[in-house]
C-alpha cells in the first residue's frame, strides 16, 4: 500500500508539472489528489499497526484502553474513522502495543516451529557399560535445544 501511494504521489507531481502550462484546470486536479494522498499518507503507520496480524484480542483491549474508547471494534474501524476517534493522538501508545504484540507473535511462531521439529525428532539411547545409558546423536539434540 505504501509503495502504491508513493507512486501515485509521484505521478500526481509529474502530471501537475507537465500539465500546468497547457491545462491548468487539469493540473489543479492533480494537486488536489496529491494533497489527499499526503493526508492519507499520514495514516499509514497507524494503518500498519491496526492491521498487524500480531494484534490479538488482549492487545486490542489494551489499545482501546490507551485510546479511552471501549466501543472501538477492530473489524468495523476504517481510515475515515481515524480522525473521528482521534487515533493519531494515541499513535505512540498504539505503536508500542503493536511492537510488543509483534515480538510476542514472532516468538510464538518460532516456538511452534521448534515444537514441530521436536515432535519429528526421535531420541535414541543405548546401554553403556551395563550401568547407564547414553544418548545417541547428543550434538544434534543439544543444537536443537540451543535454538
Amino acid at each position: 500500500m505504501e509503495s502504491s501511494i508513493n507512486q501515485w504521489h509521484m505521478t500526481c507531481f509529474q502530471l501537475n508539472k507537465k500539465l500546468s502550462e497547457d491545462f491548468p484546470d487539469t493540473a489543479a486536479v492533480a494537486v488536489i489528489i496529491k494533497g489527499k494522498l499526503e493526508k492519507f499518507r499520514e495514516y499509514l503507520p497507524l494503518i500498519k499497526c491496526i492491521t498487524s496480524e500480531a494484534i490479538g484480542g488482549e492487545d486490542w483491549d489494551e489499545i482501546k484502553l490507551a485510546c479511552g474508547n471501549d466501543s472501538m471494534d477492530r473489524d468495523q474501524i476504517t481510515v475515515l474513522s481515524f480522525a473521528e476517534l482521534n487515533l493519531q493522538a494515541y499513535f505512540e501508545q498504539i505503536d508500542e502495543i503493536t511492537s510488543r504484540a509483534e515480538k510476542k507473535f514472532q516468538l510464538q511462531k518460532k516456538l511452534k516451529v521448534m515444537r514441530d521439529e521436536m515432535k519429528a525428532f526421535t531420541m535414541t539411547i543405548f546401554p553403556y557399560k551395563a550401568k547407564t545409558y547414553v544418548i545417541r546423536a547428543y550434538d544434534e539434540v543439544n543444537a536443537k535445544l540451543d535454538d
